[in-house]
């Protein structure tokens, strides 16, 4: 019972705030967010993505879940096992390229295309047949082709036991199909190394199409240190040059085109969205998965892609582990759309 007299007690609203605890939960998800995703993807200088992916950074990304869990349990944090979260979370997304996908069967008006990188040609051939056999495979697209020696890893593939004795051997990179190729053409791209797009045409299943081998450059810290910033300078005026000779092959051929390879640039980069304005990637269009392709031990981002010209549509794309590479395969299926 109220006295009387008494004013009426009013209620506070009570507000919540983040306790410290809640803070550094927060900061934890954000620096990995800029190392993993951001930091690739964005960038001053086109060129500085690209060499930030292949940096610590991106690897201490996935050591600071272990860091950040530790730390919050020893300042005993009641919300460490948020931490733990984030963990498996991130460790679902560099684990789940590597784990094995049902791929659908090629139908006989379709085309089937691979795109890896070789590492130098060291990727195990065996392997790689094995995989052009077990999936129907038409056409393959190797970066880094050569060894050292200079001994193509397409003319290597020829002796294994494939239907693909069709090849075409560029500076660095080759493409070996199931059906002969035509008007074979070695285009120069401008590079600190000794670089080419390998353009070539085939009558396929669905109909008569351009296939286009690609490795772009990437700046390189090694040497003088005093020049690093001439190098990448340099390389990204090169890369600029790369992007476009690429896309006037497009323009230069009056069909469908498909173009792969080795691009060395992550998603939301500068030539990414040239590329996008011209082409589709066959992964945004039909993915399976997350699509990361790079590195092979950790796979966190996409830096290989399989592109194609409005002609064509993707039934399926996908990653595949190859052993000896410091890359994950992309496989992609196509058929042609002006044909029911």
């Amino acid at each position: 019972m109220a006295t009387r007299g008494a004013k009426p007690t009013r209620k506070i609203p009570r507000t919540r705030k983040w306790t410290p605890g809640t803070w550094f939960v927060v900061a934890h998800f954000l620096l990995i967010l800029v190392f993993v995703i951001v930091l690739p993807g964005l960038s001053i200088t086109q060129s500085w993505a690209a060499v930030l992916m292949y940096q610590p950074p991106v690897i201490y990304a996935f050591g600071s879940v272990v860091v950040f869990t530790l730390i919050a349990l020893l300042a005993k944090h009641k919300r460490w096992w948020w931490h733990v979260l984030l963990g498996l979370v991130f460790s679902a997304y560099i684990v789940e390229p590597r784990l094995p996908h049902e791929v659908p069967a090629k139908e006989s008006d379709q085309l089937r295309v691979l795109s890896i990188n070789v590492l130098q040609g060291k990727a195990r051939t065996d392997r790689i047949a094995q995989l052009i056999r077990d999936h129907d495979i038409d056409v393959v697209i190797f970066a880094e082709s050569k060894y050292k020696s200079g001994i193509d890893v397409a003319e290597r593939m020829m002796k294994e036991n494939i239907d693909l004795k069709h090849r075409a051997q560029g500076a660095e990179v080759s493409i070996i199909s199931r059906f002969p190729l035509q008007d074979v053409n070695l285009v120069n791209i401008p590079s600190r190394y000794d670089r080419q797009l390998v353009v070539t045409k085939l009558e396929t299943p669905i109909g008569r199409v351009q296939v286009v081998g690609v490795h772009w450059t990437i700046p390189q810290f090694l040497g003088d240190y005093k020049k690093v910033f001439e190098r990448v300078a340099e390389e990204d005026k090169n890369r600029n040059e790369q992007c476009t000779i690429t896309l006037e092959q497009v323009s230069q051929f009056a069909g469908p085109t498909i173009i792969g390879g080795d691009f060395n640039t992550p998603p939301m980069h500068g030539f990414y969205r040239r590329m996008s304005g011209v082409m589709n990637d066959a992964w945004i269009r039909a993915g399976s998965g997350f699509g990361q392709t790079f590195r092979a031990d950790k796979p966190i981002t996409r830096i290989d892609y399989l592109w194609h010209t409005d002609e064509l549509i993707p039934t399926d794309c996908r990653t595949i582990p190859v052993e000896g590479s410091d890359h994950h395969a992309l496989m992609t299926t196509l058929k042609n759309a002006g044909r029911k």
